[in-house]
């Protein structure tokens, strides 16, 4: 165990977000099944498709219900202590432990009364710490390797009150699909003459359709990485890299408000719940942004800056002639290099995903491990997928067949 960084007692506040979304899940897989295993009995039995479609409806609702109680926070005073290697939290006979490895990301916030570590484990349980001040959260965030340079944040809000009335008045209209299908099914399936329209899967179909409703509105979802911005309201989502934004700002005269000014002159607004989330989102962007600037090491960057390469597959083999026979430009690359460019803000995606499969081509015995740190610092989901593949063995073979050849 290595010595204490640092050690508080303060207020932490704990919520257990993941189990929320394992509930999610479950209320729909419930609705799914009990969907297809209602439609399935309306030839034979009235009885039996009002019996599953009643419960998948309770199940469902059990589930969101449960989710929702498991999700609320509690705080209390608690001794903690930040190593680099994790978090300890204490109270009394209490004691979490939290290791470097079972942290999946921080921010550094501003809560309603005091400067805060939000740290999130790869549960979903999330820790809010309060801390002196911002310099004190943002010494924590780094020595835990959560800052911007190690690993991408992710921050979700929502506006409960005004999706609640925006569900309660316009969750028909989002229901009126399913309410039509429900029709349909019954009077092909069970002959509407015959057997009515039951009502108990009308009612099953249409439980989703006020959860839609709210999402739609008030939901907005950003991941800030190395590599840019994930950013989307309601239920569509934008990948917009780095360098692509020229600044980031709280909008004048709305506190709560993230302004995205791209270089093509476009401004993007992204409205949080609180002023706190807005201001740790700008804080998070200009972090990255921050690093992106950084410059490389000479060597590196000759290799970076040929115009000849435009494909992923192009600057393997670039990396890959530079590290093993130093003859591309006469420069020496190493491993560590490309592990470089894995977490450089300021690389493209296509060196990014070639220095991930020269690692695997070079028969790195830790090339997995050092790709997968990558998956984890960046935010577009095309290079997350990528990235992962990359990481993976299968992922060698294809450059040491192309090789043979």
């Amino acid at each position: 165990m290595s010595e204490p960084f640092e050690q508080l007692r303060t207020n932490v506040t704990i919520a257990a977000m993941g189990a929320r979304s394992r509930a999610r899940r479950i209320a729909g897989v419930s609705v799914l099944a009990g969907f297809v295993l209602g439609v399935a009995m309306l030839p034979f039995s009235d009885a039996a498709t009002t019996g599953f479609s009643l419960l998948a409806l309770t199940t469902a609702l059990a589930a969101m219900l449960w989710g929702l109680v498991r999700a609320q926070p509690a705080s209390a005073w608690r001794e903690v202590t930040c190593r680099r290697d994790g978090l300890t939290l204490h109270t009394g006979g209490d004691t979490v432990v939290l290791p470097r490895e079972a942290l999946a990301e921080g921010i550094v916030r501003q809560g309603a009364l005091a400067w805060q570590l939000r740290v999130t484990d790869r549960e979903g349980t999330r820790y809010d710490i309060d801390v002196p001040d911002e310099q004190t959260a943002q010494r924590w965030l780094d020595a835990l390797g959560l800052g911007a340079d190690r690993r991408a944040a992710r921050i979700v809000t929502n506006r409960p009150l005004l999706q609640g009335v925006f569900a309660y008045f316009f969750g028909g209209w989002f229901g009126a699909p399913f309410m039509g299908l429900a029709m349909f099914l019954a009077e092909r399936l069970a002959g509407g003459a015959s057997h009515g329209v039951n009502i108990a899967l009308m009612y099953l179909m249409m439980a989703p359709s006020y959860w839609l409703a709210a999402r739609s509105v008030g939901h907005v979802d950003l991941t800030i990485g190395a590599d840019g911005v994930y950013a989307g309201r309601g239920w569509a989502r934008t990948y917009l890299p780095l360098y692509a934004l020229r600044a980031v700002q709280i909008a004048p005269s709305q506190p709560e408000t993230v302004e995205l000014m791209l270089t093509s002159g476009e401004v993007r607004r992204y409205r949080m719940e609180t002023g706190g989330d807005a201001r740790a989102v700008v804080r998070r962007i200009r972090d990255a942004m921050g690093y992106h600037q950084l410059a490389l090491p000479d060597a590196l960057t000759r290799v970076l800056t040929s115009p000849a390469h435009t494909t992923a597959e192009s600057w393997r083999d670039a990396f890959i002639d530079s590290v093993r026979s130093h003859s591309y430009r006469d420069v020496a690359l190493t491993p560590d290099d490309l592990t470089r460019v894995l977490a450089s803000p300021s690389v493209t995606p296509e060196q990014r995903l070639g220095a991930a499969l020269a690692l695997r081509a070079l028969d790195q015995s830790d090339a997995g491990s050092r790709v997968r740190v990558a998956v984890e610092l960046v935010a577009d989901p095309t290079m997350q997928r990528a990235l992962a593949h990359a990481a993976t063995p299968e992922a060698a073979e294809a450059p040491r067949a192309s090789q043979g050849r």
